[in-house]
């Protein structure tokens, strides 16, 4: 269990608390596999000149990692779901507006790591999509947005080294 507290101070006008809460736990089977799962909660409140926001997000994770026998590699996989809700108020001059909506991001990952050595490549892909829901800001007419929401899928390859030297890991 982890938990925390964040205060940013923008130097702008802005200022925003971040309350952050963790939950984890990993499980190695009898095969050696080890399979671990998450759950984050992230609340922040913003405030600035003529404007306020909050928002909390809910992030939820399952993972296995394993090392293959008589090879010198670990694969590991993970997927995650994150849902945030959202809501503002901001003042433009004598015009006011005020919006809520949610979204979300889902991804999964693969990884496949060098198991042994003090450098350790890595290579993994990623898949997901994020998105919002559409909204209509309610206020002065002459400051209201609309948005018409979005979905988008995104791809990615990660390579990259570990390295595990003592003191020095990166």
């Amino acid at each position: 269990f982890t938990a925390g507290r964040i205060n940013h101070d923008m130097g702008n006008g802005y200022s925003a608390e971040s309350n952050a809460f963790g939950l984890g736990y990993n499980h190695v089977t009898d095969n050696a596999m080890t399979v671990g799962l998450g759950m984050n909660r992230i609340i922040t409140d913003i405030t600035g000149e003529g404007s306020t926001g909050s928002m909390s997000t809910t992030v939820l994770s399952l993972g296995a990692s394993k090392h293959i026998d008589n090879s010198d590699i670990t694969v590991s996989g993970q997927a995650n779901a994150a849902n945030t809700d959202l809501s503002y108020t901001r003042t433009i001059g004598d015009f006011s507006a005020a919006g809520s909506t949610t979204s979300s991001d889902r991804w999964a990952t693969v990884t496949v790591e060098k198991s042994t050595g003090v450098v350790r490549p890595f290579a993994g892909y990623t898949i997901g999509t994020k998105s919002h829901k559409a909204f209509a800001e309610t206020g002065d007419v002459q400051a209201a947005l609309l948005d018409a929401g979005n979905s988008e899928t995104y791809r990615y390859p990660t390579i990259g080294l570990n390295i595990d030297n003592g003191p020095v890991t990166a």
